[in-house]
């Protein structure tokens, strides 16, 4: 737990210097209302880089920042088990209502997302169906033989905002387990496994 409180404690330091900063502190505040929830906003150029300087907001604490419209870069999720070990996904792209946040001034803009998150998958199926004949063999016996297949799956989990997280788990500061993936006909044979692997794909027959 202290691991956890050490890690949200130096978050909250980071987006209260930053929040200070803006117009003497005028404008509203922001409170991510979902546990371990946090949001990386886009905040003007660093004048050393020239990059988009991306601001973390803690969940749990009321954020000062100035009035307006802020885009939001990436939002990840994290939690501590039984043994401390803090476990964390990271946003895809995709943000939903996590997008952007509207600071009004005078007023508290509150930001909910996160679990209960829910597994969606996708899958693209190519090859296959063209047939190509094998010029090695006697014309008598000559047979169009089928392109094998490629499946690729796609893994996701959905948050109560919208956001999609990807399937890459952090376990502390290094990447998680992989899962494995298993495609399998309605019966239950399995044609294929392989440890998943953001990215890559799953050959089949």
């Amino acid at each position: 737990m202290r691991r956890l409180l050490i890690f949200t404690g130096v978050l909250v330091l980071v987006g209260g210097t930053w929040a200070a900063a803006q117009n003497g502190g005028k404008g509203g505040t922001v409170k991510i209302d979902t546990p371990g929830l946090v949001l990386k906003v886009l905040a003007g150029k660093d004048k050393a880089t020239g990059k988009q300087k991306q601001v973390p907001i803690p969940p749990g604490k009321e954020v000062p920042m100035s009035a307006g419209t802020y885009k939001v870069a990436s939002a990840g999720l994290f939690a501590q088990d039984a043994s401390r070990t803090v476990w964390g996904l990271e946003t895809d792209g995709e943000l939903g209502k996590l997008a952007s946040l509207e600071v009004t001034e005078g007023q508290t803009t509150t930001v909910e997302g996160g679990g209960p998150l829910q597994v969606k998958t996708s899958v693209l199926i190519s090859g296959g169906t063209t047939a190509t004949p094998n010029p090695k063999l006697k014309t008598a016996t000559k047979a169009a033989l089928p392109k094998p297949k490629t499946v690729v799956v796609r893994v996701s989990y959905v948050g109560q905002a919208g956001e999609s997280y990807a399937a890459k788990v952090t376990q502390g500061n290094r990447p998680g387990p992989r899962c494995e993936v298993r495609l399998v006909t309605e019966d239950g044979k399995v044609l294929s496994k392989g440890e998943y692997s953001y990215g890559c794909s799953v050959g089949g027959g």
